[in-house]
């Protein structure tokens, strides 16, 4: 008996649109492969193609994957794979929205560097809300993994270990769209945005959000796009009293909002939280290749 990913995929055309993307058993083997199927075990189960359309031969083996078949990985991982392959497809958006922000708990990890030490106290505050929401009972389970000190040679393996739904970075933005992390000795060094984006790209599925609360960030959402769907930032010098107040907002929402929430209406609560509190939001900013659908925000 199949899930109910299965169902979602089917009503969603996801079949129909990977018999597209991925036109013949080679490519489907190949994408397996990737997601981490056994290939002298797991794709020898496959089924046979013979004369069946390839919809229904995606059809077969998305029912395949539904049951368990593979240890490693489900649908929801096979769309998120052929999401980063193809960004910005409209179907296979639709099925990784769903997938990632329609479930009741949502991985947070924590990513706070501060080299320098002048916004230390700033940092543990942040971390602090966060946890002190995630603490407390609401429709939404929130799991806070957090490093309160991170190096650059921290960010893949911190990434992979947490396997998160939101990447929460805290800390210090340049100008030039790079985020300002640790190196061995202490010292700052900073990484590229689409350094960035290529570590996520990592993991075995989109994230729903990557949340920079750093100066200048959000002006590059763009470029981390594909392995999120969403970013949130701000485009100019961020306050450190506005990061806290948006911080809080917005983790809120997430947890105390109903499972379904979209990230762009937690973007929203925590710029409402930032007015509220006395600090300007016109310059935070929120991409997402949700908007790229036709009929998206």
């Amino acid at each position: 008996m199949t899930n109910g990913a299965f169902v979602r995929f089917r009503q969603a055309g996801v079949f129909s649109e990977l018999a597209i993307l991925f036109p013949t058993v080679w490519d489907v083997q190949e994408l397996l492969s990737d997601l981490g199927a056994d290939r002298t075990g797991e794709l020898t189960r496959l089924p046979s193609l013979g004369h069946t359309a390839f919809e229904l031969y995606w059809r077969k083996v998305g029912e395949q994957i539904d049951r368990g078949m593979f240890a490693r990985f489900d649908l929801d991982d096979l769309a998120a794979e052929a999401l980063r392959r193809f960004p910005g497809n409209a179907v296979l958006l639709t099925v990784a929205s769903q997938g990632r922000e329609k479930t009741g708990d949502l991985r947070i990890l924590c990513l706070l560097a501060d080299p320098d030490r002048r916004s230390q106290l700033r940092l543990r505050q942040e971390h602090r809300i966060i946890l002190e929401i995630a603490s407390r009972r609401g429709p939404r389970t929130l799991t806070v993994t957090a490093n309160p000190a991170t190096r650059r040679n921290d960010i893949i393996g911190e990434i992979l270990a947490a396997r998160p739904d939101i990447v929460h970075f805290a800390g210090h933005g340049t100008s030039d769209g790079r985020l300002v992390f640790e190196q061995e000795d202490g010292a700052p060094s900073t990484v590229r945005a689409d350094a960035l984006a290529a570590a996520l790209g990592l993991l075995p599925s989109v994230l729903s959000c990557l949340v920079l609360g750093s100066c200048f960030s959000g002006t590059y959402a763009d470029t981390l796009l594909g392995p999120t769907l969403s970013v949130a930032g701000s485009a100019t010098a961020l306050d450190d009293g506005a990061a806290l107040e948006f911080t809080r907002g917005f983790y809120t929402a997430l947890a105390t909002g109903n499972p379904g929430l979209h990230m762009a209406d937690a973007f929203g609560a925590g710029c409402a939280q930032m007015e509220v509190c006395g600090y300007t939001a016109a310059d935070m900013c929120f991409e997402s290749l949700d908007s790229l659908r036709p009929g998206g925000r």
